[in-house]
């Protein structure tokens, strides 16, 4: 199956997208991405305007625009967050980046596996996870496994789940899931309400501080005005623009609770909807394209 695009009103490249810290479940075999989405499997390749993909079980193509976020009007975004010379170095060396609308189930266990770990180390993780408690599923070319459910992972011991590699992450995600399990938290009612009530709702989920939050509700729950801070971008706001920050920002190198919110509110005054599109570019730009063993994560 293909999809065309045209490049000048929807431009998009696979590669800066499913590269940039974002998601964790991809792998690339020559010019083919191969992943889940949802419960299908995926095999995808882009030759310029032409995305030529097989989905197994499912077979929409809304299903390619719905996770590669094609309905975002990116010339729009662009435009609306290139306010100066810092960030439109990155637009233009990026172009065709997009976010992912992930699902958030997945998302919340992703980047609570995430906090203090670099990109080998969570794609191991999330690997593990499911391989050991998700469902097998093979089309003619290949094996996956889907994302374990909430239930799942309620039922996990800590030793099964501490097998995983998880470490200390591992109390963690079986507190995630029991939490969900209890319905103490409707991960799709947070995306119909604002982002300030979304934002005071997921950290009650154990394992879950301000920028975890944010992670997920940019990367899944369709709050693009959500800008994650992490030590790597405290770092870029601090060295680029330290103008429009007080003295405090520059000469203290800890990123306090304070300070995160202090540092993500001005991401999202200063770049404004789409905060969350700036702040993946400017991650991708300094920090993970191309890949390093060592990438944080954003």
């Amino acid at each position: 199956m293909q999809i065309k695009l045209d490049l000048d009103t929807t431009p998009f490249n696979i590669d800066f997208t499913l590269r940039c810290g974002q998601v964790f479940r991809w792998q690339k075999e020559f010019n083919t991405w191969r992943g889940i989405i949802n419960e299908s499997l995926i095999e995808i390749t882009q030759r310029h305007n032409n995305l030529t993909f097989d989905l197994y079980p499912t077979t929409k193509p809304t299903v390619i625009q719905r996770y590669f976020r094609l309905d975002d009007d990116l010339p729009c975004i662009i435009h609306s967050i290139n306010k100066d010379s810092n960030i439109g170095k990155a637009l233009t060396q990026l172009q065709g980046l997009r976010l992912i609308r992930q699902d958030p189930w997945e998302c919340v266990i992703s980047f609570i596996c995430a906090t203090f770990a670099n990109i080998p180390r969570i794609k191991s993780m999330i690997y593990n996870l499911c391989r050991a408690f998700g469902h097998r599923i093979t089309n003619k070319r290949y094996t996956d496994y889907l994302f374990p459910s909430p239930r799942k992972l309620a039922s996990a011991s800590i030793s099964q789940l501490l097998a995983c590699n998880l470490g200390y992450r591992a109390r963690y995600v079986k507190a995630a899931a029991e939490h969900i399990l209890k319905g103490k938290i409707c991960l799709q009612h947070l995306q119909s309400i604002p982002y300030p009530e979304a934002k005071q709702e997921l950290p009650h989920i154990e394992g879950v501080g301000q920028k975890v939050a944010d992670c997920i509700l940019l990367f899944s729950l369709d709050k693009l005005n959500a800008f994650p801070v992490d030590r790597w971008i405290h770092r870029i706001l601090v060295t680029q623009y330290q103008r429009f920050l007080s003295t405090k920002h520059v000469d203290q190198r800890s990123l306090t609770p304070r300070r995160y919110k202090e540092l993500s509110a001005f991401g999202q005054s200063y770049f404004g909807d789409y905060a969350g599109y700036a702040q993946e570019y400017l991650y991708a730009y300094h920090l993970t394209l191309p890949v390093t063993t060592g990438s944080p994560v954003p």
